[in-house]
């Protein structure tokens, strides 16, 4: 049996009851010289767990290739982990999610004929080399094996990816491939959206664990978690939160409805260095996702630290007080009624220490401050005050709660005081307590007080004490023990006894910005690594899996050209005819039509058309094609429009339109319907389903299904339809000359070549050009900094040194939406700096009608507080 037990008791380690207070840390977003750095800061801020992802296509940037060392040394990492004593949640996917490319699934799967994330044996092969190869690495740190590993999670929020068809047999495949590897610990699989089933499969051997995201103003979140508590509880699992949000007021909640495993995601940032960045859903529907990770976690990813790990402290310091008790502790029934909270009467349950006593909480959903009271078994608590509660704040209050944990005889009858740590030294306890205003404690001792030295009152054998931050209580037993109670301010009492305060944000620092700057010509790029072929495909058919891929056409014409139609490009799609800038386009593998002034086509014309993987997606959405988890990046080819048609449909009624139209279907050429419809419309050609538009992916590929003769179009949508710009295009393919693909390492030797003359910023870039920045840095060398880049219609890949550091799109009017963390952050890590220290920004000009321009580079120096 596994020295780790995870059942309706809670999360049992060595026969020890523990809660969980657990940070993600993601080794590959950190240099590795800095994870120590995040390990001793979170260890101080309390935490016990870390979940940990490891994301297969780090460690297989190409098919075949692995690679566990240097920046990616797992052993390493879960030494460090085991060196700092935390348990660790291994997340080895295959698929984790965690705004990742392509959500750690390597992209040549895509290529494959497989089924990914399915109990598909093509598919399954592909994972066992990944399987093979991660998870003994990972057994061999199990608690089992005399490590800190305690469970080991397959898959991510599999009830998200509705193409899955056999859940069970998927999650119980990897289930027995990850024991096969040696896992022995318990097994875990992490349900999204609070679908059990299609997250686990109910298969056996397989924890459930939930993603709770609630509205935190919202006071049904508690009726929520209480919810799936029972529901757990009731099939003999605790309740474990993989995910939630950051906040350790929400945390207490979560922790005072039963939960044993409390997972703040992404509490400790990082970056998405080199070409590793994601798109997904987030956009509504299209996001870029930003090179900086940071959803506001206490530690951000360039190590800085907010107020917030006070908050930890207070919450970590109570869970180690309380131990086992509170491991062990079960939410019950018994009621609390909430006195001048207009908003809520109050809980009908508490959660019940293992070794006597509850806890409880009342929120405050409301903007301004509030002051309540509460009423359990009919008393009124606080007796000579209110509770006073800001924003959002959830105080942990103790009721009937035996001292055992203070080293004394006797029961916490109540308190509003909350009780940030307990400190034992001989005979001399000390209570440190914190409280907005005012905290009071009742206190009933086994053993008789000799002198109560502080305000305080007596009713009964209930010793009641008021205290305000700074105010101290001393109370003497007749037994020679002595109970001091010290009242501070939040922050007072969670560095109380600590000798070093970690807060600390980055400081601006000045640099002599004198730049080199000089251009990397668009015809040097376009013809790097240059293939001849005439056969077109996506880049990761031709194993370009991150990076540029550059597509060289020709084509001939003596007629009038109304424009190009690239088709299903993506992420990042710049064009160039006959040398002519037609522009830079964000693009979701759709077919992208841009018109041609006269006078750009000639007789026989070179197209370039320059794609760029930004990354692939880390959630399914079929809201556009570039969503589709399997999606491929590149285009699937050029046609040149020759003929444009308006067209004019009759309506059935509101919901449903259809046109007939004769045409003379001409042998090699290719035909696309295009209508901007604000809603999801169905495309019917001739009876055959063609696919669904919107208003982003307006135009289809109609090639396959039109004929000669009569045709009939016909567009559906459950909304009213809106028809505008609706047209019929034809055309014929362009010739595919060859491709060119550039990847991080080209990208690097390509800037590092230009040579640069002294310039002052601004920076102005010309539409289409690439311009390359060179700033000195040494006096950042041996320094943990980060850079903010001000300008507009911006498009920047930084380089530090030898390594990518960020791409930033800044105040670009046709950019893309950036989520996931400071899109204009650039990341400079002391690791990677040089003596011959310098910092490189490839600028591409990506408007054809406005200035691209960088105005300013603002510097800021971290505090390295361990190294």
């Amino acid at each position: 049996m596994s020295k780790v037990l995870m059942n309706k008791n809670g999360v049992i380690i060595n026969g020890q009851s523990t809660v969980l207070l657990c940070s993600s840390l993601f080794y590959f977003r950190i240099p590795s010289d800095m994870w120590e750095d995040r390990l001793i800061k979170l260890k101080m801020a309390g935490y016990n767990c870390l979940d940990v992802y490891f994301p297969w296509n780090f460690h297989e940037t190409e098919e075949g290739k692995w690679d566990f060392t240097g920046e990616k040394d797992v052993v390493r990492f879960l030494e460090l982990a085991k060196k700092y004593q935390f348990w660790v949640i291994a997340r080895p996917g295959p698929y984790i999610c965690g705004e990742w490319d392509g959500g750690g699934l390597p992209a040549y799967l895509y290529t494959k004929d497989i089924t990914i994330r399915d109990n598909e044996p093509g598919y399954l092969k592909y994972v066992d080399e990944w399987y093979k190869r991660i998870i003994p690495i990972i057994a061999q740190y199990q608690v089992d094996n005399e490590g800190n590993v305690i469970a080991v999670q397959v898959e991510n929020e599999l009830d998200f990816y509705y193409l899955c068809r056999d859940p069970k047999g998927y999650i119980s495949a990897l289930r027995d491939m990850a024991r096969g590897y040696g896992i022995t610990v318990p097994i875990i699989a992490c349900v999204g959206n609070f679908g059990v089933e299609g997250a686990t499969g109910y298969a056996e051997d397989v924890v459930p664990t939930m993603n709770i995201y609630p509205n935190y103003d919202n006071p049904k979140y508690e009726e929520t978690t209480y919810y799936w508590y029972n529901y757990l509880y009731d099939r003999n699992y605790p309740l474990l939160v993989t995910e939630t949000g950051r906040g350790h007021h929400q945390l207490r909640r979560l922790m005072l409805n039963g939960a044993k495993l409390l997972g703040p995601f992404n509490q400790v940032g990082g970056s998405c260095f080199g070409y590793t960045n994601a798109i997904n859903n987030w956009g509504r529907p299209l996001t870029f996702l930003a090179s900086d990770y940071n959803f506001g976690g206490f530690i951000n990813g360039q190590g800085e630290v907010s107020p917030e790990f006070y908050e930890a402290v207070l919450l970590g310091n109570l869970i180690k007080l309380l131990g086992d008790s509170l491991g062990k502790a079960k939410v019950v029934n018994k009621q609390v009624k909430f006195i001048g909270k207009a908003d809520q009467e109050g809980y009908p349950y508490m959660l019940e220490l293992a070794s006597g006593g509850y806890l409880t909480t009342v929120t405050n959903y409301q903007r301004e401050n509030i002051k309540v009271k509460i009423s359990i078994d009919e008393e009124v608590y606080p007796k000579n005050t209110d509770i006073s509660l800001f924003h959002l704040e959830a105080p942990i209050l103790l009721y009937q709660v035996p001292m055992q944990f203070m080293n004394l005889d006797g029961t916490i009858h109540f308190t509003s005081l909350e009780v940030a740590n307990v400190k034992v030294k001989d005979n001399l306890i000390q209570l440190i307590g914190y409280t907005n205003e005012v905290g009071e404690i009742q206190l009933e001792f086994a053993d008789d007080v000799q002198t109560v030295n502080g305000s305080h009152e007596w009713v009964a054998k209930r010793l009641i004490i008021d205290l305000k931050p700074g105010e101290t209580c001393t109370i003497t037993l007749v037994n020679g023990k002595t109970l001091e109670i010290k009242a501070f301010n939040r922050k007072e009492a969670a560095l109380y006894d600590k000798e070093l305060d970690i807060v600390n944000r980055a400081e601006a620092v000045s640099v002599n910005v004198e730049p080199q700057v000089g251009e990397l010509t668009i015809s040097d790029f376009v013809k790097t690594n240059l293939l001849e072929t005439d056969e077109v495909k996506h880049l990761e058919e031709y194993g370009q899996l991150r990076g540029f891929g550059n597509y060289h056409f020709q084509f001939q014409t003596n007629k009038d050209v109304k424009g190009i139609m690239i088709q299903e490009t993506s992420d990042v799609t710049s064009v160039y005819l006959n040398s002519n800038f037609l522009g830079t386009y964000v693009t979701f593998n759709n077919n992208l039509y841009i018109p041609i002034n006269d006078g750009n086509a000639k007789d026989n014309n070179e197209l370039i058309v320059k794609t760029e993987i930004w990354g692939h997606t880390n959630f399914h959405d079929r809201a556009l094609p570039s969503l589709h988890m399997n999606a491929l990046k590149g285009l699937t080819g050029v046609t040149i429009i020759y003929d444009i048609k308006e067209l004019g449909f009759e309506f059935v009624n509101n919901q449903k339109a259809y046109i007939n139209i004769n045409l003379e279907v001409v042998e090699n050429a290719n035909y696309f319907f295009g209508n901007q419809s604000e809603h999801w419309t169905k495309l019917t050609v001739n009876g055959q389903e063609v696919e669904y538009l919107n208003h982003l992916h307006n135009i289809a590929n109609i090639t396959k299904f039109v004929r000669s003769g009569n045709n009939i179009i016909e567009l559906e949508s459950k909304e009213d339809l809106k028809l505008e710009n609706v047209k019929l295009y034809q055309g014929r393919p362009a010739t595919m000359q060859g491709i060119s693909m550039v990847k991080e390492k080209d990208i690097i030797e390509l800037t590092k070549n230009v040579q640069g003359n002294l310039d002052n910023l601004p920076v102005v870039v010309p539409a289409g050009k690439q311009m390359v920045l060179k700033i000195n840095l040494n006096d950042l060398y041996g320094k943990e900094a980060y850079c903010i880049p001000e300008g507009n219609n911006l498009k920047i890949t930084a380089i530090y040194n030898d390594q990518v550091v960020s791409r930033l799109w800044i105040n670009a009017k046709n950019g893309p939406r950036m989520t996931g963390g400071n899109a204009h952050m650039i990341y400079l890590p002391k690791s990677f700096s040089k003596k011959d220290n310098i910092l490189t920004l490839l600028i591409e000009g990506i408007e054809t009608e406005e200035q691209t321009e960088l105005v300013k580079l603002n510097f800021y120096q971290v505090k390295i507080v361990f190294n």
